[in-house]
Parts: C-alpha cells; sequence; structure tokens
C-alpha cells in the first residue's frame, strides 16, 4: 500500500516530508519507481486568495507555455482550498 505507480518522485518526498510532520499519525513512507520529474515549487500565500491566485498564474504561465490543460492538475489537502482556486 506504500507504492505508488502515478506520482513522480519529487511529488512523494515531498509528501513524505508533509506526513512526517504529523506526529500523531502512524509513521509511512511512499515509495515509487517513477523518476523524480520536476522540483516541488513550495509558496507560502498570505490566505487563500493569494494562494488561490498563485495557482491560477501557474496554470496560465504553464497554458502559455504550451502544456495541454490535460496534463495540468491541483492537488489539495482539504475540499474547503478549493472555492479560492476556483475563483481565481
Amino acid at each position: 500500500l506504500d507504492t505508488n505507480y502515478r506520482s513522480a518522485g519529487n511529488i512523494l518526498k515531498a509528501a513524505n516530508a508533509v506526513i512526517a510532520l504529523n506526529t500523531k499519525r502512524q509513521p509511512k513512507t511512499m515509495r515509487t519507481d517513477n523518476p523524480d520529474g520536476e522540483p516541488v515549487t513550495l509558496y507560502h500565500a498570505f490566505d487563500e486568495e493569494d494562494e488561490g491566485q498563485f495557482v491560477a498564474q501557474e496554470i496560465a504561465a504553464a497554458r502559455g507555455a504550451g502544456v495541454s490543460g490535460s496534463e495540468i492538475a491541483v492537488f489539495y489537502r482539504t475540499n474547503a482550498q478549493s472555492r479560492a482556486i476556483e475563483d481565481a
């Protein structure tokens, strides 16, 4: 159950780092045989509106660089985060 067949290695490294900070959770390390892929970008948003704007700008930049919409995905921790992203 700890093997991920879809995500790039850098995504799982970031996820493992976040999971490790939760001291009340059972230790778990996800792994993959996939290549690392692109580096993960860390952005510290001031609030949910700022976060939504950042995500929208990143999507617009990727689309402007020729990335197909079908190649873009947005992951978020809680459903409440989706509203600001959708609005942006």
